[in-house]
């Protein structure tokens, strides 16, 4: 391996575990919640967390040859708000016994995941915004792909 790409590997390497934490995310959030109708509070607060979520992950996620960097790679303060609101709609309503624990635990756990993934897009982000400017001689994809012909 040549020194420019024992010194590029880290960066890939970690871009890589990235991904990998929001794939593992994503699977976590797509597990059904166990069965009961929830709260309309806790359902309303979901769909709006989830919905920022994933505005979050495909704005940040690059799509595509040519990724577009926002300014910031900053958790929304809209979703950090719709995380706290859904995380208080969940735990009110177990606290009137509206939710058992398990769907309590489940719930949590899948908002837990949401986050988590919204914060690694993030990094990814950050990461690929690192690699284009330390190594501006190679685009992040040419530089990964020159990463693997060697």
């Amino acid at each position: 391996m040549s020194a420019a790409s024992g010194e590029r590997l880290p960066r890939v390497l970690r871009e890589l575990r990235y991904y990998e934490t929001v794939a593992r995310m994503a699977s976590l959030m797509a597990e059904p919640v166990p069965s009961g109708p929830l709260p309309d509070d806790v359902v309303s607060c979901e769909t709006r967390f989830r919905t920022h979520v994933r505005d979050w992950i495909e704005s940040v996620l690059p799509a595509g040859d040519a990724p577009g960097l926002p300014a910031a790679a900053v958790l929304p303060d809209a979703l950090v708000a719709a995380y706290a609101a859904l995380k208080d709609a969940i735990l009110r309503a177990a606290a009137a016994d509206a939710l058992d624990i398990a769907r309590m635990d489940a719930l949590l756990e899948r908002a837990r995941a949401m986050r988590l993934a919204a914060e690694q897009a993030g990094k990814v982000l950050q990461l690929l915004h690192r690699i284009e400017m330390n190594d501006d001689a190679m685009s992040p994809d040419e530089s990964r792909m020159h990463l693997i012909a060697e």
